[in-house]
């Protein structure tokens, strides 16, 4: 019998101070918590390594006062697996940005009260000059 293997859920990169908060109960459901990140503004920018969401499991960012956008990147070499809760624990909107892709599997949902956007790009710019 072949052992299967484990993705690693989140893992920070270590560039924006992201801190995971590992097997905590939020909405009844099993999660972690995304705090920390660089604010700028009114944006909070997370960096990981790996982004994924095991089934049944949660990942819920954190919201700080005065934040509406948080920025989270990818930096690793393999996909974004989703297959439980995405969410953010207030009302900003999220951005998700992996070049290696987001997959969205069966179990996946989405919890944001704002606006989500999912990309494969592998950089933003502001139309601001």
């Amino acid at each position: 019998m072949t052992p299967l293997a484990v993705t690693a859920q989140v893992v920070p990169d270590n560039t924006m101070g992201s801190q995971v908060i590992q097997n905590i109960q939020i909405n009844n459901v099993l999660s972690d918590r995304i705090d920390a990140g660089q604010q700028r503004g009114n944006n909070l920018f997370h960096s990981f390594s790996e982004f994924n969401i095991n089934s049944g499991r949660g990942i819920y960012f954190t919201n700080p006062t005065n934040v509406t956008n948080i920025f989270t990147r990818v930096t690793g070499t393999n996909a974004s697996n989703l297959n439980g809760v995405l969410s953010v624990l207030g009302n900003a909107n999220l951005f998700l940005m992996n070049p290696n892709g987001v997959v969205f599997g069966t179990g996946a949902k989405l919890d944001v009260k704002a606006s989500f956007v999912g990309t494969t790009a592998n950089s933003l710019k502001s139309p601001l000059k």
